[in-house]
This record gives structure tokens, sequence and C-alpha cells, in this order.
């Protein structure tokens, strides 16, 4: 399995939030890279809690490097789009 494939199977266990939920952690995620999803794994549905649990960790120490906040925001739109409707 590739790296690739690692982050799209994340993605797709992310669990399915309310739409007010899903906007407060990207919101979080904008503004404390990977507070957000460190939140996310609090919500259940999800049996890759720790990989989640540990993406957020990333994206908090590599913030200093941008490229943890760029990463933050985008999975934050990834979890606005797996939200419930």
């Amino acid at each position: 399995m590739g790296c690739g494939d690692f982050i799209h199977e994340l993605k797709e266990h992310i669990p399915i939030l309310s739409r007010r939920i899903a906007f407060i952690l990207f919101f979080l995620n904008i503004l404390i890279p990977g507070f957000g999803t460190i939140l996310l794994t609090c919500f259940g549905g999800s049996d890759n809690w720790i990989e989640h649990l540990l993406v957020g960790l990333i994206q908090f120490f590599a913030f200093p490097l941008a490229i943890g906040w760029i990463w933050s925001l985008t999975w934050g739109i990834y979890i606005l789009h797996r939200s419930a409707k």
C-alpha cells in the first residue's frame, strides 16, 4: 500500500458528522492546525481514530513549515465534504 492509498483510505474513514460540527472542526483546523483533526477522533464512527490522531499531531507540529497548515486546511475541507448535508 502506497502513501496515496493510505491517505485515500483515511479520508474514506472520516466520520460523517452534522454540517455544524464539520464546520466547527474546519474552522478550528484553520485557527490551530491539526486541532480540528484531533477533535475528530472524539466523534467516533471510525475504527481509524489513532491514525486521525496522528495526522492531527503531525499537522500541528508541521505548522512552522507551512505544510502543516495547508494539510490541516485541506483535511478540514475533507471533513466538510464528508458531513451530512
